[in-house]
């Protein structure tokens, strides 16, 4: 994955279904992900975002705006390095 720390974007995995709070941390930490990911407990989010599976990896723009959602499992490095790549490309050429 490219070096995107510092970069106009945020990436996050919501979690729902009753998953564990401790189970996401174990996971975390065992395939070293580096973004934010959330144990969704009430469905809240997953309810808010229409979320119908789980986990769910959502790409954010500079606007605060979701551009990428997916939903089930996460994407590759190769599709995520793109949509990361055009969201930032996007969020320079505003400024």
């Amino acid at each position: 994955m490219t070096k995107l720390e510092g970069r106009p974007f945020a990436l996050i995995g919501v979690n729902g279904n009753g998953y564990d709070p401790q189970k996401l941390k174990k996971a975390t930490e065992k395939h070293n992900l580096n973004w934010r990911s959330f144990a969704d407990e009430g469905q809240t989010i997953n309810t808010a975002w229409n979320n119908p599976s789980t986990p769910g990896y959502y790409a954010i723009d500079h606007k605060g705006m979701i551009r990428h959602k997916w939903m089930g499992g996460t994407p590759g490095p190769k599709e995520l390095d793109a949509a990361i790549e055009k969201l930032i490309d996007e969020a320079i050429k505003r400024r």
